[in-house]
């Protein structure tokens, strides 16, 4: 009578784990399809509050940022030639104008798009459309609620005539981020 064959070693521990996983993915795949449906909300629907704020007639706001005791908006005042603008509002309301100090000829003329704040430091990115092909010329700027610096750019820093656009700045880890193309 001839010996039955016994299977030991490799092929059996493979074939013992392949089955192993099997099962479990099977487990996976039962549970996944399970009636349960996702988890219900542990809060109910919560109503937003809206504020009014009072800005200056002339000015466009383009951009806001959460500061530890105030709301800052950025924009452009269309009154003269048009400027830049950036104004605190604190939680009654009241708003009150940041200084701004431009330096170039078109930071002077600048929409402040984007701002972020990290602490008590404020940064924020103005553009304003010139030149002959009316390019977006980006203004980089920096300071508090106190006072906000432009620091001039080279032309080329965000691509010169090959510049794309800027999406917006932020304050990571290591200081200011400029994200874009």
């Amino acid at each position: 009578m001839p010996r039955p064959q016994t299977r030991t070693g490799h092929a059996t521990t493979t074939r013992g784990l392949a089955s192993l996983w099997a099962a479990l993915l099977m487990m996976i795949m039962v549970a996944s399809c399970s009636d349960a449906g996702p988890p219900a909300p542990r809060e109910t629907t919560r109503e937003l509050s809206w504020s009014r704020i009072a800005l200056p007639e002339s000015v466009v706001a383009s951009s806001l940022a959460p500061a530890s005791e105030a709301l800052l908006v950025g924009g452009r005042a269309s009154s003269g030639r048009g400027h830049p603008v950036l104004f605190a509002v604190d939680a009654a309301g009241n708003t009150r104008p940041v200084p701004l100090h431009p330096t170039s000829p078109y930071a002077k003329v600048a929409d402040l798009v984007s701002v972020a704040v990290a602490g008590t430091q404020i940064v924020a990115l103005g553009a304003r459309p010139g030149g002959a092909h009316a390019n977006v010329r980006w203004t980089v700027w920096t300071g508090s609620t106190q006072r906000l610096d432009e620091y001039p750019q080279r032309f080329e820093t965000f691509g010169g005539q090959s510049a794309g656009g800027l999406l917006g700045i932020v304050i990571g880890s290591d200081g200011p981020v400029i994200a874009g193309t």
